[in-house]
């Protein structure tokens, strides 16, 4: 089978130079690897090029209180590449009171009724347990599918997922309850036409790094009621999990390396 390959785009090469940027300024890269592994971003044609670039950079220095077993303190509203709406429009997740949650100012349009009962959802609380039995499932019934979406919540789960038999084009599923994997219909992909394999997303991880930096920020594990999978401006799973406290919304974005990369805070 041909390897799925996806050509790196510009903004995808600014996101990596940030990247090498930050491992430099904190002493982790010197100038002249710096200044060569800057040019091998720009001649990069294929995202996982830049990933193979970004895979040799030296870990971040540990603080103590890591090295002692405590749990990082997030980074809190970190700064995100810019990037063309019309390169990256994106769907990272779908929201049971909100609908559809879109960044970077992108469109996803659904057609044939996709998703028409989002609203029916309720908020209970996400564990690890129901996140890892939902991925399961999946991955019983899709096998390595590659996923464009993949959005839990307490009590039922949606997944877009690539079309094997139709290149170009996804399917949109749901499961309710613990039940069998239903279609929902067709949907039209993303612009940026970035996913990633079932086999390389790991709820249960992130949702523990979300966890911790949820007590840290005075939220319990009952408050966090959805996990929202999607790719990366690098075609790598990025997790972001919906926290409520007192009828507010927030969310904790945890990244690939089950580092947590953004809070925001319930009021």
């Amino acid at each position: 089978m041909a390897q799925h390959r996806i050509r790196a785009s510009d903004p995808q090469r600014v996101e990596a130079w940030e990247q090498l940027d930050a491992a430099a300024a904190d002493g982790r890269l010197d100038p002249v690897d710096h200044l060569h592994l800057g040019w091998q971003v720009r001649s990069s044609g294929y995202v996982d090029e830049l990933r193979a670039i970004l895979a040799d950079l030296p870990a971040p220095a540990r603080s103590p209180s890591e090295v002692a077993g405590d749990h990082p303190t997030p980074v809190v509203r970190s700064r995100r590449a810019s990037r063309d709406p019309l390169d990256t429009a994106k769907l990272v997740g779908v929201s049971t009171l909100a609908g559809l949650t879109l960044v970077a100012g992108g469109v996803l349009a659904l057609r044939d009724g996709a998703f028409a009962s989002l609203l029916s959802g309720t908020e209970d609380t996400i564990t690890s347990s129901s996140v890892g039995e939902v991925l399961s499932s999946a991955r019983a019934r899709f096998g390595d599918a590659r996923v464009v979406s993949f959005d839990i919540r307490g009590d039922h789960a949606l997944l877009l997922i690539e079309d094997p038999a139709d290149p170009g084009a996804v399917d949109s599923w749901r499961r309710d309850n613990l039940g069998e994997w239903a279609a929902e219909g067709e949907a039209f992909r993303p612009v940026d036409d970035l996913s990633v394999g079932m086999e390389s997303i790991d709820v249960t991880a992130a949702l523990e790094a979300a966890r911790a930096s949820a007590a840290e920020n005075g939220l319990s594990d009952a408050d966090l009621v959805g996990i929202d999978v999607g790719p990366d401006a690098l075609a790598q799973p990025t997790y972001e999990i919906t926290v409520t406290r007192e009828g507010d919304r927030g969310h904790i974005v945890v990244g690939h390396d089950r580092n947590v990369r953004e809070v925001g805070v319930p009021r």
